[in-house]
């Protein structure tokens, strides 16, 4: 699949975009949920882990649609 520098900086974008929405939509969610320990442990890192690779996997996904409809 090769990638305009006009795809790449599409992709860039919603990545971003899907990234940070994700992760202020959920963030305060888990920090109620667990409290002290949210802080205290490693889990905010692999909850940043997460919400980075749902991020890649809808970049992936809408990309994919894009490609196929309007940007040929």
């Amino acid at each position: 699949m090769d990638l305009s520098p006009y795809q790449i900086f599409i992709a860039l974008g919603i990545f971003l975009l899907a990234t940070i929405m994700l992760i202020r939509f959920n963030y305060k969610r888990y920090e109620n949920e667990y409290g002290k320990r949210w802080k205290l442990s490693g889990f905010r890192t692999g909850y940043f882990r997460v919400m980075v690779l749902l991020g890649f996997a809808i970049t992936v996904i809408l990309m994919l649609i894009l490609k196929n409809t309007i940007l040929n």
